[in-house]
């Protein structure tokens, strides 16, 4: 063995300890979760009570860095790409899954190049049309929408939701238009002058408007009703087996838990793992994430890998038999 051999394998072997105690020791300074959408919003509001909650468990400050951009494309790639040592995590969310069939210059190998941790909360979705639009159920609206063809217009408030809304579309060959919006209150504003006529978004945001009588909502995405609104049948309930599939495979929840980049120590995994699920049982927390609409979950690494692979699969099928291009 040589000097440049003999002298690296003493640099690999005296390293050794100190990175194990790095591990035990972490984190010794502020630990940054980066979100990938603009302040204000259920989704930075939840990483903020989070980020906060989180400091009483791990010791150290999570601060909080909005990086919104690209359909959240910004603040995966930022994480990604950012050292293995804890310190830079991400609040992400199905983007992760959807972003591998919808972008040319994403990059990132969602599976090989992250490390998921946990899953923090979970997003239940709806279909909701405008109280002007006089239908009460889900069958009611689609007869509507075939009687009254490229009458009725969706109101588009963000890139997954397009992309759902187009599978639901599709399967169910319906005949009406969309209109893109940046967000949703100019979505709802132009659902309340009557510019569209339903929109599919989170629970979250519709309740309070459905509370006041402004809209109904029709069917919620997924499985299983959402705990948020008990008395809104789930999509996989359906008489027509179409719909149901598409509530068991495409309208799916959506959901934002914690990432880290690839190869990410497995002291520290554990320790955020187990920091994380002490937060979804902390009852203000699951008070807060009530108050927007969010679910707490708190699932294990091996339990929010599975998902995040799964969710991958899936779209992949979905975009394939769209015929959706990158871009």
């Amino acid at each position: 063995m040589n000097a440049l051999k003999r002298l690296a394998v003493a640099v690999l072997v005296g390293s050794a300890p100190l990175i194990a105690a790095h591990a035990a020791d972490y984190p010794t300074k502020p630990v940054h979760l980066v979100v990938g959408q603009p302040p204000g919003g259920p989704t930075d509001i939840a990483a903020r009570v989070f980020a906060d909650k989180m400091r009483a468990q791990i010791g150290q400050p999570m601060l909080v860095e909005n990086k919104p951009g690209a359909a959240s494309q910004i603040s995966i790639q930022l994480v990604a790409k950012a050292e293995p040592d804890g310190y830079t995590t991400l609040f992400g969310g199905l983007a992760l899954a959807t972003l591998p069939y919808l972008s040319k210059s994403y990059g990132i190998d969602s599976i090989r190049d992250t490390t998921p941790i946990s899953m923090i909360v979970s997003l239940p979705t709806a279909i909701a049309a405008s109280s002007a639009m006089g239908v009460k159920t889900l069958d009611e609206f689609m007869a509507d929408i075939k009687a009254n063809p490229d009458k009725r217009f969706y109101g588009s408030m963000g890139a997954t939701d397009y992309l759902i809304m187009m599978a639901f579309k599709q399967a169910a060959a319906l005949p009406f238009d969309t209109v893109r919006f940046n967000g949703a209150a100019p979505g709802f504003q132009a659902m309340f002058a009557g510019d569209v006529q339903f929109t599919y978004t989170t629970v979250g945001i519709l309740k309070p408007l459905a509370d006041q009588g402004k809209l109904r909502m029709l069917v919620v995405a997924g499985k299983t009703r959402s705990k948020l609104a008990p008395d809104v049948p789930a999509m996989s309930e359906s008489s027509n087996p179409q719909i149901r599939d598409l509530g068991n495979n495409v309208f799916q929840i959506g959901w934002f838990g914690l990432v880290g980049p690839a190869k990410l120590p497995a002291d520290i995994v554990d320790k955020l793992y187990k920091s994380s699920v002490t937060v979804t049982r902390d009852a203000e927390f699951v008070k807060r994430m009530s108050e927007i609409g969010l679910e707490p979950i708190g699932n294990s690494p091996a339990e929010f890998s599975q998902r995040l692979r799964d969710d991958l699969v899936n779209w992949q099928r979905v975009t394939k038999q769209m015929n959706v291009q990158p871009e």
